[in-house]
């Protein structure tokens, strides 16, 4: 079992969680070198949030990571929808939901960020969580429509 199975299934405690990197496995990909290659991004960045998330982290680190994170998500999902647009892709509306779900998400979690303790730990497992089952359930369904397409 990986590290990101072990945090998803509950067997890694949250404060080990939040330090255990998640690395990139090919069952990731979604045999798009473009998607793929900003899933990696996305994923260092999360890692890279990972890394300096504890008590004693300020405010501004945390700031920083996901504004970095909101800036970076909104410019894939802008690509992966472009793609999504010029294949006609049939489930389009459902992916910009879960897209707009996100952003949504890491918004609030910016508003709470001077007022949650807890916060980092909450973040980083939805970070995980979604960035796994997100890829696993949907990104790999768009990859396979764009692979009929010819686009790989």
């Amino acid at each position: 079992m990986n590290n990101a199975e072990r945090i998803i299934t509950g067997l890694v405690s949250e404060p080990e969680a939040i330090k255990v990197k998640i690395e990139w496995k090919d069952s990731y990909s979604v045999n798009v070198k473009l998607i793929d290659s900003q899933h990696k991004r996305l994923l260092k960045i999360i890692n890279d949030l990972k890394d300096w998330a504890d008590d004693d982290v300020p405010f501004s680190v945390l700031e920083h990571f996901i504004k970095l994170l909101t800036d970076y998500t909104v410019y894939h999902f802008t690509c992966e929808e472009k793609l999504m647009v010029e294949k006609s892709y049939p489930e389009i509306d459902d992916q910009r939901k879960e897209h707009n779900y996100f952003i949504d998400k890491l918004n609030g979690f910016k508003q709470r960020l001077n007022t949650d303790e807890r916060l980092d730990i909450e973040m980083i497992s939805f970070l995980v969580n979604w960035f796994i089952d997100h890829i696993q359930k949907k990104d790999k369904k768009i990859g396979d429509f764009l692979n009929s397409k010819g686009i790989s």
